[in-house]
């Protein structure tokens, strides 16, 4: 598969999900930049999979007391569900 394939970008996500589940909000936000550019270099900058991986790392960069950034993560996604949904509306 190699270091930049989307289910190594899956695999670290999940990781730093471990991560915040134990409460290793540090060790977790440290994990989900890769995932993250790993993710939207494989699907895209507007897929809904790297969507779920920012809201994921919203919410450890919030636990981690890093609100500005959690703010900025959280805008980032929400652009795309909202793109996403325009161009894919329910019927």
């Amino acid at each position: 598969m190699g270091p930049e394939h989307q289910r190594v970008g899956i695999a670290l996500n999940n990781l730093a999900e471990v991560y915040r589940a134990q409460g290793r909000w540090e060790d977790a936000a440290r994990l989900y930049p890769r995932a993250i550019a790993i993710v939207e270099k494989n699907l895209g900058p507007d897929h809904p999979t790297l969507a779920g991986l920012l809201e994921n790392y919203a919410v450890v960069l919030r636990r981690a007391r890093r609100d500005a950034e959690a703010l900025e993560i959280d805008e980032r996604a929400r652009d795309i569900r909202a793109r996403h949904a325009i161009r894919n509306p329910r019927r």
